[in-house]
């Protein structure tokens, strides 16, 4: 079996897609260690559907003025997501942790 970590990008988080379920269904599925979405801009981490889901803010401007866009850092076991202000060059990292994250609420597995 191949345990290639998977980590998937879409529009919706998993819980908001009608056919989720067609995804859930290949063997692929589980070997999705993180899901990243953009869908209702803001930063922040979430378990969708038990997969670990990173929401992204958007890099259209807001009100205030900035654009921001989110940096994910793999290294190894380690995983980062920062998020880059565009107008003022800072980036913060708002989180850093261990790969594969969670699956179903536990610890993902690899070889």
């Amino acid at each position: 079996e191949d345990r290639m970590p998977l980590l998937v990008f879409t529009h919706h988080q998993f819980d908001l897609i009608k056919n989720i379920d067609e995804l859930e269904r290949t063997p692929a599925a589980g070997n999705i260690v993180a899901a990243f979405a953009g869908h209702i801009h803001l930063n922040r981490a979430i378990e969708s559907r038990g997969v670990s889901t990173f929401v992204c803010g958007s890099s259209l401007p807001t009100a205030e003025g900035t654009v921001n866009y989110n940096i994910i850092g793999l290294d190894g076991a380690e995983m980062t997501v920062t998020n880059r202000d565009v107008v003022s060059g800072t980036e913060a990292v708002w989180w850093q942790g261990a790969i594969p994250v969670t699956r179903n609420g536990a610890a993902a597995e690899t070889d």
